[in-house]
């Protein structure tokens, strides 16, 4: 027996729940130590949206900000430390929950780093391509067989509607398997987000195990939709690759078995070349497709999200009152009533209605 440790130096940047700012200006609490950047500070002030709070702020990233950040908002001190972690360059990043108190404004930016529009923006478009390639590809196939051996459309139809078949039976099951597996995803998280807040806690009754087993418990319930679901995409290819097996010997054989004089045996290997390749093409099409179709629930997701109504803005110009408001402000009590042991009862006692204008009140307090 050989022992061996293994020592792996990785750098690590830590986003806590809770903000942790430094007493200084802006600019210190992002490079926290390290050597000034400016073209890398400006594209991580930009990338974590702090770019309008530097326009706000007297100073720019200059502006002080008080002991424990006290003259800053939430949201503004938690993206001032994400943009702390970003701009390490780490190798692992820690972020406990970091955007549970952000402003409103900042969910333009977590949408759009969200794993939905990731999968949008990158895999989406590298499905779409590769099914577009693939038909392309049969259909060529399929043009070159036409002028040398028209008889493969009768056996290129009933081929294409048996897969069409197999594909329409195995949808509607990978995208509610893959919709399950989405939505245990979020347990999990949420789960490792309270253990981690309650470490002290759990560490201090001894509960260390019953946390860890319901975790793996979670990390189960979400394991089981994903096995289901790559053993519904086992099952495609087998049947898909089993039906081009059985037409490519079905043709085989046909060809062997003809009488000679009957087709052109040059013609017959240029149709057994381009056989084995449309068998496979088929798969392909059907194949890209139902990937493309799994891959559609982030954009049936990120569409849900866009047709929520969103909040309302800071300032709504058409419900703005007059420059001049209020011109006669007035507090009004009507049908007053209190307890009977309430002092209230002594100070308006048998008042029902009455009124205090603010600029008298101004003018003789």
């Amino acid at each position: 027996m050989i022992n061996t440790t293994y020592i792996y130096k990785t750098t690590k940047a830590y986003v806590p729940r809770s903000p942790w700012i430094l007493t200084g200006n802006v600019r210190e609490n992002i490079i926290f130590g390290n050597p000034y950047d400016s073209l890398k500070y400006d594209r991580t002030v930009k990338a974590c949206a702090l770019t309008k709070d530097f326009e706000l702020f007297s100073a720019g990233d200059l502006t002080e900000m008080g002991e424990r950040g006290i003259n800053m908002s939430g949201g503004q001190k938690q993206r001032i430390q994400l943009v702390r972690a970003v701009s390490q360059d780490a190798d692992i990043y820690l972020l406990d929950d970091p955007f549970s108190a952000v402003d409103a404004h900042t969910g333009t930016k977590l949408f759009e780093a969200s794993t939905d529009q990731s999968v949008v923006d990158l895999e989406m478009a590298n499905k779409l391509g590769w099914c577009a390639f693939t038909v392309i590809q049969i259909l060529g196939t399929v043009a070159v067989m036409s002028q040398v051996a028209w008889e493969v459309f009768v056996i290129f139809i009933p081929v294409t509607a048996i897969c069409i078949w197999y594909q329409q039976y195995y949808i509607p099951t990978a995208r509610e398997l893959a919709h399950l597996a989405g939505i245990q995803r979020a347990p999990i998280l949420h789960h490792f987000a309270e253990s981690l807040a309650g470490a002290a806690t759990i560490r201090a009754f001894d509960q260390k195990g019953c946390f860890f087993a319901a975790n793996l418990c979670l990390i189960d319930n979400h394991s089981r939709p994903w096995f289901h679901n790559v053993s519904a995409m086992e099952w495609l290819s087998f049947r898909l690759n089993q039906l081009s097996n059985f037409v490519f010997a079905f043709s085989l054989v046909l060809l062997v078995t003809l009488p000679e004089g009957i087709i052109n045996p040059s013609i017959a290997g240029l149709a057994v070349t381009y056989g084995i390749s449309l068998n496979i093409q088929q798969a392909a099409v059907i194949w890209n497709i139902c990937n493309a179709e799994n891959k559609m629930i982030s954009v049936e997701r990120i569409l849900q999200y866009s047709n929520i109504a969103s909040e309302a803005p800071l300032v709504i110009e058409d419900c703005r009152p007059p420059n001049n408001w209020p011109e006669i402000g007035t507090i009004c009590f009507r049908n007053l009533q209190a307890s009977p042991h309430s002092t209230v009862l002594n100070i308006f006692k048998k008042i029902r209605y009455f009124k205090i204008y603010f600029h008298y009140a101004t003018n003789h307090l």
